[in-house]
């Protein structure tokens, strides 16, 4: 949440944050085996949002190989596999990495064998990683939908519109592409 507010020294929350996680880690070993599973699940999720991918990764992975597939746990995984997602082809576009595609597929097919799995999740709601993968796998009218959905139900969700927004720009692009710039610009004003 602190993300939304006008530029801010972030420092001091991810150092709080930091705590936190020490915390539960130090929970997990004391609770032993039986905490592994939700332990591992809690500092996915700070992790996720401290937008430490790699660590969330780990942690979540390490709650799913134990046992603990919840569809809280698949979610949490399929968000992060988006996330790779986005950030892989993000910064091939921007020219910072060289383009990856092996990696964008793994991150893409990880993220939809897990959405099965993740429906009755109860940390957000499921459809948002179905309209982002609906978007990564070029069908941005259906991610428009599921986001406006999304939103419609839960106005308090702006996630659902960056969703939306990212499901238009994506359908722009397309019609770009197709040399439509016509259409694709009613896209991106959208």
């Amino acid at each position: 949440m602190a993300r939304l507010y006008p530029p801010h020294d972030l420092r001091p929350l991810l150092a709080g944050m930091s705590e936190g996680l020490e915390r539960i880690r130090k929970d997990i070993a004391h609770l032993g085996p039986e905490a592994r599973g939700p332990g591992n699940l809690a500092l996915g999720r700070v992790f996720l949002s401290m937008r430490y991918l790699e660590p969330a990764k780990e942690v979540l992975e390490a709650a799913w190989n134990e046992g603990y597939r919840t569809p809280d746990v698949a979610y949490a995984l399929c968000r992060t596999h988006s996330e790779f997602y986005l950030r892989v082809t993000e910064h091939e576009q921007l020219g910072d990495i060289p383009p990856s595609p092996e990696a964008a597929a793994g991150h893409l097919q990880a993220a939809q064998a897990l959405l099965a799995q993740a429906a009755g999740a109860a940390w957000e709601q499921p459809d948002l990683c179905v309209a982002r993968v609906r978007t990564f796998e070029h069908r941005g009218a259906e991610a428009v939908e599921l986001a406006r959905a999304l939103y419609a139900r839960n106005r308090w969700f702006h996630e659902a519109k960056v969703e939306e927004s990212r499901a238009l720009a994506s359908l722009g692009w397309e019609r770009q592409r197709a040399g439509e710039p016509a259409a694709a610009l009613a896209f991106y004003r959208q």
